[in-house]
């Protein structure tokens, strides 16, 4: 995939909902959006997903979540 060759490897997803400790695709909403995080995935694109805060001036990554990327 383009991202990957471009040397771009990383796509981080900010979680803001206390409540959440898994991030997955939702395969069941968008099929083809999951098709192509595995494409990116096997291209070498790395996405990870953090818990997040919100400040005035700033977003804080706090903890990493755990990521499902299988089919």
């Amino acid at each position: 995939m383009e991202v990957a060759q471009s040397g771009k490897r990383c796509i981080t997803f900010s979680v803001l909902h206390s409540g959440i400790n898994s991030v997955t695709p939702a395969l069941f909403i968008d099929k083809v959006y999951g098709k192509l995080i595995h494409q990116a995935i096997n291209s070498g694109v790395e996405f990870f997903a953090y818990k997040c805060e919100f400040y005035p001036s700033q977003m804080e990554l706090k903890t990493k979540l755990i990521l499902f990327t299988k089919k």
